[in-house]
């Protein structure tokens, strides 16, 4: 009985949504390969749990583990159907979910506000909403397929949801499932802002109008902002740390100071006013000609909103979701007028990350379609509502379905410009650039041959990124992503000092880079040009061809993580060489003399994990130890309780060493004890909480069957009105 009660909700939340994302997206579902494109890397489904581990081997320090969660469905989809299939369906249930959670979280909110009484009222307000959400160009999952920037769409209805449940009941269960959700939205990091938006708003709102103590709603919102930190402290105190003490990596650049100018955000602020008040876009140039997808129909949208204010301008939670709605049209237009200059201001003079986020202003329409999708579902269930209660003549056919047939051309009215604004964007960017590709072999070819490889080496795979003969459009880090070995980027060398000299395998050693693979299929790098310079190298040699594909070996030495370097010198030696120093123009620097009589000899090194390393040295002097990992000021040498700070050698790390004899050395990437403390404080948060929430519910249950049990058991002296009126009391 409880899953026919069901059955309707089901149909028109999940059925619906995917079978229409399915209509939408089958020009890329539907063709044999792999879909992908830009920084989508789905060429390679590597394990999400690996993000856990700070350091990402001949790349840097890894950037804050925000995609962890969002990548299991996807990992374990890829080892249970493989991977072509794996994709596709984690493309279609992403671009599916802001339709099919937005379905829910309606139908919870017209319970919660107590908006409409009727089922069948309330299944339409969800299901306009639904529409809405799924079909508008803002649903990144639809037009990226899949991408990363929907999480925040997805994701903020529901956990804003779950946010009133909590502070209105105060509901353990609905302060886990918040503290769970969070994991998935950080996905994109705007969600923290766009929650902080709409849960201050709802605060405001309810400490206006409401007529219970507001101390208890400031209370249950300290333990909702302990909550969210205790769930991500994962992310969160490596993030602080890495900020804190300089690691490098991301940590470095995504900074307020390096990503946020006035000129920037002029760059970045793709839609103006009117364009958000319309759900659409005009036409500029951003990496791809961007066509205006909206006219004189999409007005229906603000007024249809607007209308719904006023016919509810009485009701507080309509006033939160119009208060949304402003800030998030004066947000998503960035520095356009009105008042454009303000969001620069506010995005200039926040704290690194914070205000970094505030850089691309299109990430706030989240809020936009929020709300929109609110109130006009509210306008339309209400116009429904209203027809149903005039009581036309039952006889007449027009009359029995006029309801019906009035309110449905009401919702195509609302649905049809942003259909055809989402399916000109389809068309001109989604079906083409993400159609399905296979992977030409020759690289799986190279990458099972590196694997079995035992050595500790790096590779560089020349060129890498742009586009390709066979995928004509950019993509990223490929195949740097796709190798089976850790990956140097090519920018190491390329122009220079490639261009300038014959022995770059020298520098290739400093690197720790044993394989050079020469791929000549791209379309945005001179080809030609390039494999020259790597032939002219006396120091690389040709051990495979195919085609246009060569694979060439450093002969200038055995290429080990670690390289023993004389200190010949009282005191620091490559000192004047800065880290940010990435082309190492300068080969002379580096003494790499073979005749030279070393005084410090490798015994043996070990490597625990990507951010442990052990090393065995027999020196009779000092002596600089050179560890072939891009240079980060976190990585320190360990000898016994001695403590030995990283320095820049190039751009890898360089450690001096005066003692001598047989020294033991532990080399260790300190950033990663952040990594682990907090994962250990988010696991121990969502244990307790969930204890404690099973606790409760047990709890509850015990004294519900105890009332029950009590009302079954009549003394002699007792009525069934002493019972009835005791459980009252109870």
């Amino acid at each position: 009985m409880a899953l026919k009660q069901f059955l309707p909700d089901i149909y028109l939340g999940i059925i619906v949504p995917l079978l229409s994302t399915f209509l939408l997206l089958n020009p890329i579902i539907l063709p044999n390969g792999v879909p992908f494109y830009g920084d989508e890397t789905w060429y390679k489904v590597g394990n999400p749990f690996n993000e856990f581990i700070a350091w990402n081997e001949g790349i840097g320090a890894r950037s804050s583990p925000l995609t962890t969660f969002i990548g299991i469905p996807l990992f374990l989809l890829y080892n249970m159907l493989g991977h072509e299939i794996a994709v596709k369906i984690n493309i279609m249930l992403v671009a599916a979910l802001p339709g099919i959670l937005i379905y829910f979280v309606l139908r919870i909110l017209c319970d919660e506000w107590t908006l409409f009484k009727s089922e069948k009222i309330s299944r339409l307000f969800a299901l306009t909403g639904t529409f809405f959400m799924l079909l508008s160009f803002t649903n990144y999952g639809l037009i990226g397929a899949g991408t990363t920037p929907v999480w925040a769409l997805i994701m903020l209805p529901i956990s804003f949801a779950f946010l009133v449940k909590y502070l209105k009941s105060s509901s353990i269960k609905c302060l886990l499932l918040l503290g769970l959700c969070s994991p998935f939205a950080i996905a994109n990091p705007i969600w923290i802002h766009l929650m902080a938006i709409m849960g201050l708003l709802y605060l405001v709102v309810e400490i206006i109008f409401a007529h219970y103590d507001r101390s208890v709603l400031f209370k249950r919102s300290i333990i909702v902002a302990l909550v969210i930190f205790a769930f991500n402290a994962y992310w969160i105190v490596p993030t602080i740390a890495g900020y804190l003490f300089g690691a490098g990596g991301r940590f470095q650049t995504y900074t307020t100071e390096k990503l946020i100018s006035f000129e920037s955000l002029r760059f970045l602020s793709h839609w103006n006013l009117l364009d958000v008040m319309m759900v659409g876009e005009h036409s500029y140039y951003f990496f791809w000609l961007h066509p205006q997808n909206y006219g004189p129909l999409n007005a229906i949208i603000p007024i249809l909103a607007v209308a719904s204010i006023l016919i509810f301008h009485k009701n507080k939670y309509v006033l939160l979701m119009a208060l949304t709605l402003l800030i998030g049209i004066f947000l998503t237009k960035g520095i356009w007028k009105p008042g454009g200059y303000l969001y620069y201001l506010i995005a200039s003079n926040l704290p690194y990350g914070a205000g970094a986020i505030l850089r691309n202003p299109s990430k706030f329409v989240p809020l936009v379609a929020f709300s929109y999708a609110f109130l006009i579902g509210l306008f339309i269930a209400k116009f429904y509502e209203k027809l149903s209660s005039l009581g036309f003549k039952k006889q007449h056919s027009l009359y029995r379905h006029f309801k019906s047939i009035l309110t449905g051309g009401i919702i195509l009215l609302v649905l049809s410009p942003i259909t055809y604004g989402t399916i000109i964007d389809l068309q001109d960017y989604t079906w083409p650039r993400y159609k399905p590709v296979y992977i030409p072999s020759v690289y799986d070819e190279i990458n099972h041959w590196l694997s079995k490889q035992e050595e500790d080496f790096k590779v560089m795979w020349i060129p890498s990124g742009g586009a390709y003969v066979w995928k004509p459009y950019i993509i990223t880090a490929f195949p740097d992503l796709y190798s089976s070995k850790p990956a140097v980027s090519f920018t190491k060398i390329y122009p220079e000092p490639l261009r300038s000299t014959d022995n770059i395998g020298k520098l290739l050693e400093v690197l720790g880079i044993k394989y050079v693979i020469y791929h000549g299929d791209s379309l945005d790098y001179p080809n030609e040009e390039i494999l020259q310079d790597l032939l002219k190298q006396k120091d690389l040699k040709v051990i495979y061809k195919s085609n246009y594909t060569y694979v060439h070996e450093n002969t200038s030495k055995k290429v080990v993580p670690f390289i023993i370097f004389e200190n010949k010198y009282k005191g620091p030696i490559y000192l004047g060489l800065p880290a940010e120093n990435s082309g190492l123009n300068s080969l002379d620097t580096f003494n790499f003399s073979e005749k030279e009589i070393r005084t410090a000899h490798i015994l043996s090194y070990r490597q625990i994990s990507l951010v442990e390393w052990e090393v065995d040295v027999n020196a009779s002097a000092p002596f600089l130890i050179v560890f072939t990992e891009p240079y980060d000021k976190l990585w320190r040498a360990y000898i016994g309780d001695e403590e030995v700070e990283s320095i820049p050698f190039g751009i890898v790390n360089g450690f001096i060493i005066v003692k001598t004899g047989i020294i033991h050395t532990r080399i260790y990437y300190t950033l990663q004890a952040y990594y682990t403390l907090g994962l250990f404080i988010s696991f121990v948060s969502f244990v307790l909480l969930a204890f404690l929430c099973i606790y409760k519910a047990r709890h509850s249950a015990r004294i519900s069957s105890k009332k029950n049990i009590r009302c079954l058991q009549i003394g002699k002296d007792e009525s069934y009105g002493d019972i009835i009126e005791g459980s009252f009391k109870e």
